[in-house]
């Protein structure tokens, strides 16, 4: 109840068309920096904010019939010395005690409500800054629609594609994640990936499921406009099959290489920055079980810049096959490479002040 008696109303406005939140203040100060704030200082953050309807619907969820505790899972981001709750949801997670371990089902929740994009079209995944992301077991979840799923191992990567078609992955930053960043696999095409910043990273982004399967032969990805690194060691992206528009990105270094692939695959690879490491390898590109001389590779490279000794060995006997094929909705002009710095100066998750345009 003494919570309580400090809700008030702060009069800032929403997003999507919510125009209030509850302001919960407590007492304190704290001096450590904000990056360490959840690793040193459980006191760091000041204020919570939480939405109206975020708050609506944890009031509906305490106030359910069930005799025994619930548990629930808040959604937001932190802004300065604020939580900032922006929606909440039911857990299928229930207990009798006071100590109840609903971590496993909430990480399970989380990867699949935001990470996991299974069969699924018309999809943009824009300004999201996704880290840290572990595995987990298969278990029951609860989906955004109230019912309960099955949910298979997770492997910990950022982002997934599962047999998803037209998706847009725009200006996110993404880091240290146990498995990959982005997995575009079985049967999942015209996916477009731009803008994003990948940093701090061994497998980046991988294009195609695995050797096996077939239906990633009919994949097609642009990767554009974004910076990997620093730190990125390999998976600039790799492609299994299928074909890979790779235009305009920045390589700050890499530690195997950059840019690889098996089955057969076909990459132009056009107007980049490669920034070779001081040390280790300088070839860009890596090709699994691929002989001097096998046609079917095609491995281009077209305006490239090339820096501190980076290389790139072409495969291919013709540029046939390496076009992307764009119709007139989907084509855009392409940069010189030596303007690509600047290009990707804003990639990843914008920090757009308050009410701005961004």
């Amino acid at each position: 109840m003494g919570a309580r008696k400090q809700y008030r109303d702060d009069g800032d406005s929403g997003v999507v068309g919510i125009r209030r939140h509850l302001l919960l203040r407590r007492g304190g100060a704290s001096q450590v920096p904000a990056g360490e704030a959840l690793v040193n200082d459980p006191h760091f953050f000041e204020r919570v904010k939480v939405f109206a309807l975020a708050l609506l619907k944890m009031v509906v969820h305490a106030r359910s019939d069930s005799t025994i505790e619930v548990m629930g899972l808040m959604q937001g981001k932190s802004d300065g010395d604020a939580i900032i709750v922006i929606d909440a949801f039911a857990l299928p997670v229930e207990g009798t005690e006071t100590r109840v371990n609903a971590q496993a089902g909430a990480n399970e929740f989380m990867v699949d409500y935001s990470h996991t994009n299974k069969q699924v079209n018309n999809v943009i995944i824009h300004g999201l800054q996704i880290h840290h992301c572990r595995s987990q077991p298969p278990g029951e979840v609860m989906g955004p629609d109230g019912k309960i799923q099955q949910l298979g191992h997770i492997d910990g990567d950022a982002i997934r594609l599962v047999s998803a078609s037209k998706v847009w992955l725009d200006h996110n930053t993404l880091y240290s994640s146990q498995d990959g960043l982005i997995d575009v696999t079985r049967g999942s095409s015209n996916v477009t990936i731009s803008n994003n910043w990948f940093k701090n990273q061994n497998k980046v982004m991988l294009l195609g499921h695995d050797d096996g399967y077939l239906r990633d032969v009919n994949m097609k990805v642009t990767v554009a406009f974004n910076r990997f690194g620093p730190d990125c060691h390999q998976r600039m992206p790799r492609v299994r099959y299928g074909y890979a528009h790779v235009v305009n990105n920045l390589y700050q270094g890499w530690g195997l290489y950059a840019i690889g692939g098996s089955m057969n695959p076909s990459v132009k690879s056009q107007a980049n920055l490669f920034v070779a490491p001081k040390s280790g390898k300088k070839e860009v590109t890596w090709k699994k079980n691929y002989h001097h001389g096998m046609s079917e590779w095609k491995f281009k490279s077209v305006k490239d810049v090339f820096e501190n000794g980076a290389c790139f060995q072409q495969t291919g006997d013709n540029n046939s096959g390496v076009e992307p094929h764009y119709n007139h909705e989907q084509g855009f002009p392409v940069a010189d490479a030596r303007s690509v710095r600047v290009l990707t100066r804003n990639s990843g998750a914008l920090n757009c002040p308050k009410r701005s345009r961004c």
